[in-house]
Order: structure tokens, then C-alpha cells, then sequence
């Protein structure tokens, strides 16, 4: 005798399993294409912030795309927000290519080249610099090089801070 607290499921035919079948499936396929639509829009939003960002029209930070690189005043900032002058970029850079220049990796081994209060880590023979936890291009460094000789350094950040210390 069926237990009176248990309700029996109805058997489905093959018309209305094939019926429920086609309703998950339609709304799988909108809930896979408004995701699609929500993530084309979200990188939209992303690509405008970030040249807003470049620009200096943006503030905020960004943790999910490769770092990046600008001026502000006389200091160079990440786009995860770490300020150094921009006296220790330029000498950095001439590091950096000196470097590329080699071929062979740095490595910090006990001498310590500073950005601001930051240590570069390491500098690959392709130019990428690792300094906690930044990771920036050679390629990104390329692009902001070029405006390090038209801004002008004030006298309060030219300190010696970068020469490399023991």
C-alpha cells in the first residue's frame, strides 16, 4: 500500500519531456546571450575608464587588465595606484634598457633600485619590470618614455633615492 504522505511523481511522455526540454534550453541560451551582452558592455565601460584613466579625467584603480602607466604632476602612477617621481622613472628606465641592452635578467640580489619607496624586484631581458606586486611591459613603458623629457622635474623631487644601494 503507497504511503499516503508521499505524493507520486506523474510520468512525463516524450511530447511534454521534449516540451520542457525546448523551454530550458530557450532559456539557457537568452541567459547565455544577455551575459554576453552584459560582458561586451562591461568592457566597454572598461576601455572608456581606461582612457579616461591615461587622460587623468579617472582616479580609480584597475586590478584586472595588465598595469599600466601616466604622469600626474611630476610623479609617474600605476593604475593601481602607487606614486614615484618622476627623476626615479627616468633613471629606472635607463636601467631598464641598459637591461634589454645585456640580455640578461636582474635579479634583486642584496643592491636595491627604488621607484619612490618601491624596490624593483626583477627586470626580464625583455624589458618587463616586477616590483611587488606590479608587472608592467616593456611595451607600456615604451609608451609613456617619451613623455618623461617634456615634464619638468621640480627641484623637491630630485632626490637620489634610485642609485642603487647596498
Amino acid at each position: 500500500m503507497p504511503d499516503p504522505n508521499i505524493s507520486e511523481v506523474p510520468e512525463l511522455d516524450s511530447d511534454e519531456l521534449t516540451a520542457i526540454r525546448k523551454r530550458e534550453a530557450k532559456r539557457a541560451a537568452e541567459k547565455a546571450e544577455q551575459t554576453k551582452r552584459e560582458r561586451a558592455e562591461a568592457l566597454v565601460r572598461q576601455q572608456e575608464l581606461i582612457i579616461k584613466w591615461r587622460a587623468g579625467q579617472y582616479s580609480g584603480c584597475f586590478y584586472d587588465v595588465p598595469a599600466m602607466l601616466r604622469i600626474i604632476g611630476d610623479e609617474v602612477q600605476t593604475s593601481r595606484g602607487v606614486r614615484f617621481p618622476i627623476s626615479h622613472a627616468k633613471r629606472g628606465l635607463a636601467f631598464v634598457r641598459k637591461v634589454r641592452e645585456s640580455g640578461q635578467a636582474y635579479v634583486r640580489n642584496g643592491h636595491t633600485i627604488h621607484l619612490g619607496p618601491y624596490a624593483i624586484d626583477r627586470i626580464e631581458p625583455d624589458g618587463t619590470v616586477k616590483a611587488g606586486c606590479h608587472v608592467v611591459s616593456w611595451k607600456e613603458i615604451q609608451r609613456i618614455a617619451p613623455a618623461f623629457d617634456s615634464v619638468p622635474v621640480s627641484a623637491t623631487a630630485m632626490d637620489t633615492t634610485l642609485e642603487v644601494q647596498s
